[in-house]
């Protein structure tokens, strides 16, 4: 904040010439440190949380299941109907092993977001 000192620097500068310039300048050194010390601190700096495990958060779950944090209830047992429908592991039963067991696994988040958010909005 280098307002105040050049700005009472142009103050004593019209009014007294070199040294009211001098003066000013001074003045406003003073008024902006102050000023910088209680208003205008930085902010400290915050510490990075840093994941040591992988569980999933609530926001996660949201993301999982395609909708945003503020849907309602019955939104959330749609997006969960739909994603369990189409995800569900003997729809792709005859395709082999491999897909079986990665439908199994989407289903399985699917179905482990959607009791989070249930648990946490206090539903069954």
């Amino acid at each position: 904040m280098r307002i105040f000192r050049w700005t009472f620097a142009f103050i004593g500068l019209v009014r007294g010439r070199l040294w009211g310039a001098m003066l000013g300048y001074w003045l406003g050194l003073m008024v902006d440190m102050l000023l910088s010390q209680y208003f205008f601190r930085p902010k400290a700096k915050q510490r990075q949380h840093t994941v040591t495990h992988c569980s999933p958060t609530v926001t996660d779950d949201y993301q999982v299941l395609g909708i945003s944090p503020n849907a309602t209830n019955e939104e959330v047992r749609q997006a969960y109907r739909i994603l369990a429908l189409k995800h569900h592991p003997d729809r792709v039963a005859n395709k082999g092993e491999v897909a079986k067991e990665k439908a199994e696994r989407t289903f399985r988040q699917i179905t482990e977001a959607k009791e989070r958010i249930f648990k946490a909005r206090g539903l069954k």
